[in-house]
Parts: structure tokens; C-alpha cells; sequence
């Protein structure tokens, strides 16, 4: 509460249309903190099977870019990109990611 009050000047910051208006428009510039703090540490959610994955690419592609993003060509954090192929891999190896793979129509 003391840090709402501190930044915000209340308590209840999203009951304020213009407080809210703040923080929403924070949020991409705040994900983009925490996506570079966590690359530069490598301390993203990762599977153990990613990780294997991983080794396996680099002995064929080893400038492959782990958990990479280009808001330009791609809109997600996805997977593996290998720059050379210009190809985007999203692995799909954690039940996190639902019971099935992508479907551009769902």
C-alpha cells in the first residue's frame, strides 16, 4: 500500500481511470525490463527437454538465439530462432503449453 500510495498517490490505483490509464501504459515497457533482466541472467521458465533441445540445435546452428524476440517479424518471445534459416521454432514440450499445437484459426 505504501508503494500504491508512493507511486501513485492512492490506494486503489485502477479504481482511477487516469492512474490506471498510467500503469496500463507501463506495462509493455515493464515486460520489456523484465524480459531483458531474465535473458541477460538466463532465468527464463525453461524444461529440462528445452534445454536438451537447445544442445542439439547449437551442434547444427550454433548461432542459434534462445528465447527470442523481434517485436517486427514476430510479436512473441518464441522458442529458438536461427538466424541463418530466418526460422522461429516454438517447442511445444511442456504441459503448459495446452494439449495440442498451434492453431492459427483458435
Amino acid at each position: 500500500m505504501k508503494t500504491l500510495n508512493k507511486k501513485y498517490g492512492g490506494n486503489a490505483p485502477i479504481c482511477d481511470p487516469h492512474i490506471k490509464e498510467k500503469i496500463v501504459s507501463k506495462m509493455p515497457e515493464s515486460r520489456e525490463k523484465e524480459y531483458q533482466t531474465r535473458k541477460k541472467n538466463g532465468t527464463f521458465n525453461t524444461s529440462k527437454p528445452e534445454k536438451e533441445l537447445l544442445e542439439y540445435i547449437k551442434l547444427y546452428f550454433p548461432n542459434v538465439e534462445y528465447q527470442y524476440k523481434n517485436k517486427k517479424e514476430y510479436p512473441f518471445r518464441c522458442d529458438f530462432y536461427i538466424p541463418e534459416l530466418n526460422l522461429y521454432i516454438e517447442y511445444n514440450g511442456s504441459w503448459t503449453h495446452g494439449g495440442h499445437p498451434f492453431d492459427e484459426n483458435n
